[in-house]
């Protein structure tokens, strides 16, 4: 019998039906719930693909990032930090292939903006993007 209870859990385990997730997983250390952040979308990025819309020549408007170390790096760069719109002609932008499907960000020298918020432009990341049209 016990054989058969243990077979069972194992099997539902396996599947799914059980999870080993507590609540308790989705608290912080001090037993709030977890907030999810809005660089959270951006684990797991499998392709980064960077337009230029001012790129004289039609070649060099898009730069693709397939490669995971250089993915990483630039995901890495992500501290989001919300600001108040502004008034910026986005001719600049990145998708970002996740598990998800595509973030599609439009950005500037100092805006990241996706999913009808904007953020500040982290600093790191606005280097990453020009370095990537050089």
């Amino acid at each position: 019998m016990k054989t058969i209870i243990l077979t069972l859990l194992t099997c539902a385990f396996s599947i799914g039906v059980i999870s080993a997730e507590t609540k308790d997983d989705k608290l912080t250390e001090n037993g709030k719930p977890r907030r999810e952040s809005p660089n959270d979308g951006f684990a797991g990025t499998t392709k980064i693909v960077l337009t230029n819309e001012l790129a004289e020549d039609p070649a060099k408007k898009t730069v693709e990032i397939a490669s995971a170390a250089e993915i990483a790096k630039f995901v890495a760069t992500i501290k989001l930090k919300t600001k108040d719109p502004s008034k910026c002609d986005h001719i600049l932008s990145a998708a970002f292939t996740t598990p998800k499907g595509v973030i599609s960000v439009s950005l500037c020298d100092h805006c990241f903006d996706f999913g009808g918020k904007t953020y500040a432009m982290p600093a790191e990341f606005y280097k990453l993007f020009e370095a990537g049209f050089k």
